[in-house]
Parts: C-alpha cells; structure tokens; sequence
C-alpha cells in the first residue's frame, strides 16, 4: 500500500477521525467542568547548621525525616487548626499535607493540596511556622530556614489543558481506529495487491480519463501475444458495473487497430434479430452484431438463458474456432452473477482469463477464490487490471 492509497483511506475514513476527537474533547470537558480542582502550594525549610544537638550526627543527618513526622503529630495538627481558623477535623488536615524530605541536601518541602484554595494557601503559610517552633521545643533543633510559598497553583492540569488533551487523544484514538480497520479490511485498496498475495500479472488501471486505458490495452495485447492466444474470459472481481469498463476497454483496443469480437449481455444497443447465444442459436458467426469495423458482439447470457450442462453441448470452444482468425481479440465478459460452475467451464472454452477488479470494493478473499478454483486446470490466468 502507497503514500497515495494511505491518504485515500484517511479521506474515506475521515469522519471516524472527528467523531474521535469530538468524543474525547466532549468527555474531557464533561468530566473537567464538574470535577472540582485540586490547588498545591509548597513552602521548604532549610537544615543549617546545629548548635544544640551536633554531637549528635546521626540526629542531625536524620533531621528532615523528624521535620516530616511532625507534620503527623496531634499537637501540630491541633494549633495548625486554632491559627488557621479551618473548620475541619484533624483527619482531613493530615490529608492535605505530605512532605518530600531530602536527607542529602537537608531540605524538607511541605507539600499542602486540597480542593478548597483559600485553605490551601493558610495552611501553607502557618505549617513551616509550627514545625519550626515544635521542632525548637521537642528537640532543641535551631537554625531553620523558612522558605514559604505564596503561590497557589493548580495541581494538575487547567480546564482548558485538559480540553487539549482531550482533542489530542481523540485524534491519536481516530488515526489508531483507521490504521486499525485499513490493516484488517480485506478490499483492494492497492493496485498491486493481488500481485504481491496471489502472483497475479498486473496489468494497468482503467480510468475514467487518462493514458491508464491505453497502457493496460497494450499489455493486454502483448500478454495475449505472449501466451499465443487471442481468446480470454473477462471474470469480474465485485465490480459494481458489468459492461462499462468493458466497453471503456473495447473502445480503447479498437481505436488502436484491434478487431474485438465482445461475447456478453446487454454490451450493445441494437438487438440480433437471430437472438442469443444459446443451445438453439449455436453459431456464433450468425449472431455477430457490427457496432463499428473493429467492435463486434455477440448477446449471450449465461446465468438466465443458459445452464452448465448447455454450456457443455454448446461447445463454445469449437465456435470460437470458426471466427478466431476474423480477430485479434475475443473476449468474454462474464456478470457477477454467473454461477462458479459456469464460469469455470465458459472460462476452460476460451482458454484463459482475465480479472477485472475494482479498487475500493473488491474483496481481496474473491481473487484467492478465483486463484484456488483454477489451480487445478489448465486455465491460463493473463492477469488482472483495477478500475479506479
């Protein structure tokens, strides 16, 4: 799969892409509009040096961690509650404040959250304070800087942070959900596909407009050449359209000095007055309709008017005998419809075949089908062209 058939599928797929990210912007806004926020402030102090308790080093290496269970400490809760006025119980005080304790560098952060910010910024204020003066009392420590922190900041991220994660995820969400369906979705979105999975020639593209048409008649003619024939099946591959690209095809090898001899259903305007190909009408050259000096047709529908067992007492491969040297190319274009048996055994009279696939809606499990069912007989598969 190219460059090209990637971005075509994201251009399918594109609504899949803005659901996602409307979803996820929808859901993150949802949820951020009605979820309070969590607000942090955080003051430090700083461990100088001692003068009261230096004899003992491995109390003044460990002094951060005794700053850090004072803050757990009823006493320092009960006056953190009297100075600050907060009307809360100690339990939901102690929730508010943790505490980062760096033994190395003998500093302590006091790390106060909370949904309620005026709260947050009292008890950040007064905590360093009260640790302080608990830690002078209870263990003679001195020499504490206090470093306090006058701004209380979200914790986490804004409404408007969270709307942007938001679009982000639903687009990464989106691109993941059509890589997802691009790697397990089984139509031919890449031309040479049939190629690379079931050896498969391929031929060209056939298009509306452009050289593709003329390139795929020249391979086509040099691939008949090649395998010294001049008969081929034409087996559609879920082909929307039965006869367009067929007369699309015609036209081209027409308009390049090719006589085409077209057997199918409702390839050409006029009606045979003989009729149709069929166990009645058994003579091909007397059901030849002239659309110009280089298009010939002939009506024949084999799912209505026609059954397997007809197919065999036709003969068709001895018809085609009789007008292949009128030619250079007789080509049997087969509905989607034709049963498996009849196709297998039309395609068996005119010796070889070739697929007709559409991008974007063939189903790339028929061409395996197609490939299986004639690995077995001496079918000639000349390959197969994509009409984009």
């Amino acid at each position: 799969m190219d460059l090209r058939d990637v971005l075509y599928y994201f251009k399918k797929s594109i609504w899949i892409l803005i659901i996602s990210i409307v979803l996820c912007t929808a859901v993150s806004g949802f949820f951020s509009y009605f979820n309070k926020y969590s607000y942090l402030c955080t003051p430090k102090i700083i461990v100088g040096p001692q003068t009261q308790v230096n004899r003992d080093t491995k109390f003044v290496s460990n002094i951060v961690n005794v700053l850090a269970e004072l803050t757990t400490n009823d006493e320092v809760l009960d006056r953190l509650l009297n100075e600050t006025g907060l009307n809360m119980d100690k339990e939901t005080l102690k929730t508010m404040i943790s505490t980062d304790a760096n033994d190395v560098h003998q500093r302590i952060y006091f790390i106060v959250t909370g949904s309620d910010q005026e709260a947050v910024r009292v008890v950040a204020d007064k905590i360093p304070d009260i640790i302080s003066d608990a830690a002078m009392k209870l263990f003679g420590i001195d020499n504490l800087m206090i470093v306090k922190s006058e701004k209380v900041v979200i914790n986490g991220k804004s409404y408007r942070q969270n709307i942007i994660s938001g679009s982000v995820a639903g687009l990464g969400i989106g691109i993941m959900i059509i890589f997802l369906l691009m790697t397990f979705d089984k139509k031919l979105w890449e031309k040479k596909a049939l190629q690379r999975l079931y050896n498969l020639d391929y031929l060209g593209s056939l298009k509306q407009k452009g050289d593709d048409t003329s390139i795929l008649s020249t391979k086509l003619i040099l691939k008949a050449k090649n395998n010294d024939t001049k008969t081929a099946a034409i087996i559609p591959l879920d082909v929307k359209d039965d006869k367009k690209h067929i007369n699309q095809l015609v036209k081209t090898l027409a308009s390049m000095g090719r006589k085409v001899l077209v057997i199918g259903k409702d390839l050409y305007n006029k009606k045979s007055s003989e009729g149709s190909l069929s166990i009645q009408n058994s003579d091909i050259s007397k059901l030849i309709e002239e659309a110009d000096k280089n298009i010939h047709y002939v009506s024949f529908d084999p799912k209505d008017n026609i059954t397997a067992s007809d197919i065999i007492k036709l003969d068709i491969k001895s018809q085609l005998e009789s007008v292949k040297d009128c030619y250079d190319l007789i080509l049997l274009s087969l509905s989607k419809d034709t049963g498996a048996d009849k196709m297998l055994l039309l395609s068996h009279s005119f010796g070889s075949i070739i697929a007709a696939a559409e991008k974007n809606s063939t189903n790339i499990k028929n061409a395996e089908e197609l490939t299986s069912n004639l690995k077995d007989t001496d079918i000639n598969i000349l390959g197969y062209y994509v009409i984009e």
